[in-house]
């Protein structure tokens, strides 16, 4: 059945030659004019699950594992030398070039956040409290408890240091929430910090630290490359202006640009060598300029198809994708192989056509399965994959 339809096509286009040409063109312009439309992207992140829970969950751990913040630290040129003063003009500097930029920078302490965090304990304590601090509220809820720290609170109120603990009684007069506050407290003690004239330091004094938030997230690595570019712009120009002074900039989106920035030179590389290896093999093996432009124009043609028709179901493509289907030009080149191999016994294209036709639709079939497996996968780069089917 499946032959049979092949020869009667074939026979049609043999009669209207013009169509037979006119046809693939208009598709070639076509398939142009739609995946010239796509924009490419290097989100690793679109190979993780697309659900709303899931994205929820990545966008909060970003924010409390500080995922999206670029550190950059300024270090004097001679580390047998502590000079402060220097490195803080160096920061003031930095801060003043973020302003103009739009940048988010916190290179001092900020006492006002560090302040808000009792009251962003007792609005959230429910989602903060575990099994044996219920364990504890339920014990002191009693009436005895009550009575005997609404005495406490009454005692502490009488001493002259009383205007101190206003506050916190006015909150939590039983005091249900204070081992919570102790830990907040414990964890922020756990950072090691100095502070000298507000701007933050290591331990030692010897470097000055400030956070960049990067307004892309830690995934969207061409974005957060121009970022880092123009950060290690501004950083050489402080250097320039203050002798004496280095810049290091690093963070989570700092390494998924450099690891972004490999995968991509593998993907030309493994491109490369795949594509040299199999035309290679073909000129070994063929030995015939006709045969090998046809494959190669098969192959062109199909890509061409396959990011056109991409296009019209996604505005964009994770270029992480398109490396990782360079493996698809060693399956894609076996169907217009085994027909120009085929024509040296074969009196007619047509003859050869009839023979191989049911075997490599079979086969076409079976490796369209194999990748459309990938389609029901909560993964937009997945289905990016599954998209560019030989």
């Amino acid at each position: 059945m499946t032959t049979h339809l092949l020869l009667r096509l074939y026979d049609w286009f043999a009669r209207h030659r013009f169509l037979r040409l006119a046809l693939p063109l208009v598709l070639v312009l076509a398939a142009l004019a739609s995946a010239s439309q796509l924009h490419f992207k290097e989100d690793i992140t679109d190979f993780l699950p697309n659900n709303d829970n899931y994205r929820r969950s990545m966008e909060i751990y970003r924010q409390t594992n500080a995922a999206d913040r670029i550190f950059i630290v300024a270090s004097p040129t001679d580390t047998t030398q502590l000079n402060t003063p220097l490195l803080v003009r160096a920061m003031q500097q930095l801060e003043g070039e973020s302003q103009a930029r739009g940048w988010k920078l916190m290179a001092q302490a900020d006492v006002e956040s560090v302040m808000r965090i009792p009251e962003f304990a007792y609005q959230n304590a429910p989602l903060l409290l575990g099994n044996a601090d219920f364990e504890r509220i339920k014990r002191i809820t009693n009436t005895d408890s009550i009575r005997a720290a609404l005495q406490n609170c009454r005692e502490m109120l009488l001493f002259p240091t009383g205007g101190m603990v206003t506050q916190n009684i006015e909150r939590d007069p039983l005091g249900l929430f204070a081992p919570l506050l102790a830990k907040l407290q414990a964890s922020g003690n756990a950072l090691r910090y100095e502070l000298y004239d507000g701007y933050i330091f290591t331990p030692n004094s010897r470097h000055a630290v400030a956070m960049l938030t990067s307004p892309y997230g830690a995934s969207e690595t061409s974005s957060n490359a121009q970022l880092v570019m123009q950060i290690d712009s501004v950083t050489k120009a402080i250097e320039a202006r203050l002798p004496g002074v280095q810049f290091a900039v690093t963070g989570a989106p700092v390494i998924a640009v450099d690891n972004a920035s490999q995968i991509k030179k593998d993907s030309i590389w493994a491109i490369a060598i795949a594509a040299t290896l199999i035309v290679v093999l073909l000129v070994w093996t063929l030995r015939r300029a006709r045969h090998l432009l046809l494959i190669l124009l098969s192959l062109g043609f199909g890509w061409l198809m396959a990011m056109g028709g991409m296009a019209l179901v996604s505005s964009e493509v994770s270029i992480i994708v398109l490396g990782i289907a360079s493996v698809i030009i060693g399956i894609a080149v076996n169907y217009p192989l085994h027909f120009v191999t085929h024509l040296g016994h074969c009196a007619s294209p047509r003859q050869t056509l009839e023979e191989i036709a049911s075997p490599l639709v079979v086969g076409n079939v079976t490796t369209v399965g194999a990748f459309a497996a990938l389609i029901p996968l909560d993964a937009t780069a997945l289905s990016h994959l599954a998209s560019l089917l030989p």
